[in-house]
C-alpha cells in the first residue's frame, strides 16, 4: 500500500511540475508578442496621425504610386497599412523583410499594377487569416492615404515557390514551404 501511494505522490508531483514548466514556457514566449504588438499598436497611432484618411472609410482618389511611397514610423520604414475588418485585424506593412510580429511585409507588386502580395510571420496577427470567409472586405491604405479595396474570393495552401495571380494575397507561413493564401479581387 505504501508503495502505491509512494508511486501516486512521485507521479503527482510529476505532474505539477510539468504543469509549471509549461505556464512558464507560456509567459516566456508571450513576452515578447505583448511587446511586439504594442510596438505596432504604436505604430498604427503614429500612422493615422501622418496618412491621410488611415482607419476611416474616407478615401482620396487616384491612382497611387508604383513603387510605393514610404514613410519611416519608429524606425520602421512603411507602405501603409491593411485592415480587415471582419477579423478586427489593422496592421502596418512594412518594407523590411524581418519577423516583426504583428506587422505584415510587403512580399511583391504593388496595388497599382497587381499580383500584390503581403505577408505575415508564422505565429503572428496573420494567422487569423484562416478565419475569413469569401465575401470578407479587405482594404490597404498607402501611405499616402489612397485606399485599395478588395474582396476575399478564395483561401488555399500554397508551396513558397508557387506564384498564382491575384490582385492581392495575403499569406503567412505554415511551416517552411508551405503558406496559407488569402486571394482577392480588387473592387
Amino acid at each position: 500500500m505504501k508503495k502505491r501511494l509512494g508511486a501516486k505522490k512521485g507521479f503527482l508531483i510529476l505532474a505539477v511540475l510539468i504543469i509549471v514548466a509549461a505556464v512558464g514556457l507560456a509567459a516566456f514566449l508571450l513576452m515578447p508578442k505583448k511587446q511586439s504588438n504594442a510596438e505596432s499598436e504604436a505604430a498604427i497611432a503614429a500612422m493615422e496621425e501622418v496618412i491621410p484618411y488611415f482607419g476611416t472609410t474616407e478615401q482620396i482618389s487616384g491612382m497611387g504610386r508604383d513603387p510605393l511611397g514610404v514613410i519611416n514610423v519608429q524606425d520602421v520604414d512603411i507602405v501603409g497599412g491593411l485592415e480587415i475588418p471582419s477579423l478586427d485585424l489593422r496592421t502596418p506593412v512594412t518594407v523590411e523583410d524581418g519577423d516583426r510580429a504583428y506587422f505584415a511585409t510587403l512580399d511583391k507588386g504593388s496595388p497599382v499594377k497587381g499580383k500584390f502580395r503581403i505577408r505575415g510571420g508564422r505565429y503572428d496577427v496573420f494567422s487569423r487569416l484562416t478565419k475569413a470567409k469569401p465575401g470578407a472586405k479587405v482594404s490597404f491604405t498607402d501611405v499616402d492615404g489612397i485606399r485599395y479595396d478588395y474582396t476575399v474570393t478564395t483561401q488555399f495552401h500554397m508551396k513558397n515557390w508557387d506564384d498564382p495571380e491575384y490582385d492581392l494575397m495575403l499569406l503567412y507561413e505554415v511551416d517552411d514551404d508551405t503558406s496559407f493564401v488569402l486571394a482577392c479581387t480588387r473592387e
